[in-house]
């Protein structure tokens, strides 16, 4: 029987999730300028999403655990960086995490 807990080295997806919607937001919107900012975010959230899913799938397994905690930290992230609205992206996160996460992850 395969155990089901995380390994260590399977934790870096969290702090890359962090780092991801935490960070990159405000250093994309400190280096460009606001109507350029906002699309450059339209296009990496879904990117950052479907990448981490896969690295998370890499590291641990397949799992809806790490796209709804992935949606949840970006989800917090709105209040700090984004309008009120578009919380709505968290839907759009969670599917492509768990796409990335199906498409490498070992299957339990």
């Amino acid at each position: 029987m395969e155990s089901t807990s995380r390994p260590t080295r399977a934790y870096l997806s969290f702090i890359a999730v962090a780092l991801a919607f935490f960070v990159v937001p405000g250093i994309v919107g400190a280096a460009l300028s606001g109507s350029t900012a906002t699309v450059t975010m339209l296009v990496l959230l879904p990117v950052m999403a479907l990448a981490l899913g896969m690295l998370d799938g890499r590291l641990f397994r397949y799992t809806l655990s790490f796209p709804l905690i992935a949606a949840f930290m970006f989800w917090l992230s709105t209040e700090m960086y984004y309008n009120t609205g578009t919380w709505i992206y968290a839907v759009e996160i969670v599917l492509l995490a768990w796409l990335g996460s199906w498409l490498t992850g070992r299957k339990a």
